[in-house]
């Protein structure tokens, strides 16, 4: 069958109609019309489009980052607090069952165990007045802490100060190093025991500095030393210079100029402390004696 063509139609004048043409800006007239909106309307609807577009594509990166912000900043405090329990691990009193060796010779040795700090000064008194330590003999006391979970733990200098002088300056208890010794010396069957303490010093300039600082309290702080007679009273003296078996000393005598407490520094790397003058001059004599000047 012969394709039918379509004849265009005509006008009333005899033209020829061509059939309208639908353009964009057309189309566009006609959405306007029908919604009854403007062109700003339009634009400012695709600006505010484009601006929330905008908006989600920025915040994408930006909660990425605080989440790894957020991530970091949480591994650093979890790695800091195990760090930090490693340090208290560590730091801590550690379960030993071997004594200490002492800094000088000494006829007898005992360990005082104890696990109340509050109660230990009392305790630490006691034993030093009841050693049972002979006529001209020194008894080395080693003093073990109780530890729940470990057993004992022999305490070092700063433990030790901490429990018997709370006030004593942390500017000393910084330059003496962990080790020290603790001793009861009885010079005759009539007198009472007296203590010794021996700390190695790491920096002298600064422990002498300290200890003369310290001065005005320090038979008081350490008034656990006062075996003899801690009601013996001082007056207004204080401490004054004095030589002692060749070794510059610093000694506090009571009205009846009997020493209640001394100290000095042995060749600069020993701090001595005593409650008695007998007593000191045996512990010079005995570190002479062990540790030999070079």
């Amino acid at each position: 069958m012969p394709e039918e063509k379509q004849t265009p139609a005509k006008t009333d004048s005899g033209q020829t109609a061509i059939p309208t043409l639908r353009t964009l800006q057309t189309e566009t007239t006609d959405y306007i019309r029908k919604k009854n909106i403007s062109l700003a309307d339009i634009a400012l609807a695709e600006s505010k489009k484009q601006r929330l577009a905008d908006v989600s594509t920025k915040n994408f990166p930006k909660q990425k980052l605080i989440v790894i912000i957020v991530v970091s900043i949480a591994a650093a405090l979890a790695a800091g607090a195990f760090l930090w329990w490693q340090f208290q691990k560590k730091s801590g009193p550690i379960a030993s069952s071997k004594i200490p060796p002492p800094l000088i010779f000494s006829e007898t040795e005992e360990i005082l165990e104890f696990s109340d700090k509050k109660e230990f000064p009392t305790l630490l008194k006691s034993r030093l007045e009841n050693s049972g330590v002979k006529t001209g003999q020194m008894q080395y006391l080693a003093l073990a802490e109780k530890i729940q979970e470990n057993g004992l733990a022999f305490i070092n200098t700063k433990r030790f100060l901490n429990l018997i002088a709370p006030q004593a300056p942390e500017d000393l208890i910084n330059v003496l190093n962990e080790k020290f010794y603790l001793g009861a010396f009885k010079d005759n069957a009539s007198s009472a025991n007296a203590a010794i303490i021996i700390f190695e010093v790491k920096t002298f300039d600064k422990a002498f500095a300290t200890m003369l600082n310290w001065e005005s309290s320090l038979k008081r702080d350490l008034s656990v030393l006062a075996l003899e007679d801690a009601a013996r009273e001082t007056g207004n003296l204080g401490f004054s210079d004095a030589i002692i078996k060749n070794q510059d000393a610093r000694i506090m005598k009571n009205i009846n100029n009997q020493p209640i407490i001394l100290y000095a520094f042995f060749s600069k790397r020993f701090l001595i402390i005593s409650s008695s003058q007998k007593a000191f001059e045996e512990t010079i004599i005995r570190l002479n004696q062990s540790l030999p000047l070079n």
